[in-house]
């Protein structure tokens, strides 16, 4: 897969190293991080060194493994809704170089100490016409490894998004989550997102038919 199949970040304006670092949230007057904010000091030394970036072509061999992860934990979670194609690999790979061929589609990686830890990969969809907004962007994967978590990184990587995507003239953004994730929708209210759309499912498969019928 190309660079621009994955993303275009590299045309964008950036910081000078190309990297975004993931910072603190200002501390109370009393000098004190907030409670839910505070850190031992390995992990406060550890998230100063966390960073996201625009992801190239490299690093979708890091990325591939965590998205697996999260496609197993989202096929636990409704295997109704999310049970895997046998050819899955194959197929997400073929998805994502059509909707990488807008170079508003952007992959986005955090890394520390060299190693990806997280990643977020947002698509630009379409709306009906008869909406102002026609056009918005998905984040479709997002996913950070459960060890590194609760250091930043996923919402350092919301913002990135964000930033990326609104320089291009995206005008909305949505992140869609899965019922149960309320630790994801804690994040993102963090980042200003708002409660939208909310999805209910229904499986039309015959098994199901017959299941209502019986007492």
């Amino acid at each position: 897969m190309s660079d621009k199949r994955i993303s275009t970040g590299a045309n964008r304006a950036e910081a000078p190293d190309g990297r975004r670092r993931v910072r603190q949230r200002p501390h109370d007057r009393q000098g004190t991080p907030p409670e839910s904010e505070t850190l031992n000091p390995d992990s406060r030394r550890s998230e100063t060194r966390m960073t996201t970036r625009v992801a190239n072509s490299g690093d979708f061999e890091a990325v591939f493994p965590m998205l697996r992860q999260l496609r197993l934990r989202q096929e636990k979670g409704d295997p109704g809704l999310y049970q895997l194609h046998p050819d899955a690999e194959r197929r997400f790979l073929r998805w994502a170089g059509e909707v990488g061929e807008d170079p508003r589609s952007t992959l986005l990686v955090a890394e520390e100490q060299g190693r990806i830890v997280g990643f977020a990969y947002a698509v630009v969809e379409r709306d009906l016409p008869i909406y102002l907004c026609e056009e918005f962007a998905v984040i479709r994967e997002w996913w950070v490894e459960p060890s590194f978590r609760g250091r930043g990184a996923g919402r350092a990587l919301i913002d990135l998004a964000i930033a990326e995507l609104a320089a291009v003239g995206v005008c909305q953004l949505r992140v869609r989550t899965a019922a149960g994730d309320a630790d994801a929708r804690g994040v993102l209210q963090h980042c200003g997102f708002r409660g939208g759309a909310c999805e209910m499912v229904k499986d039309l498969r015959p098994t199901d038919a017959k299941s209502e019928e019986e007492p």
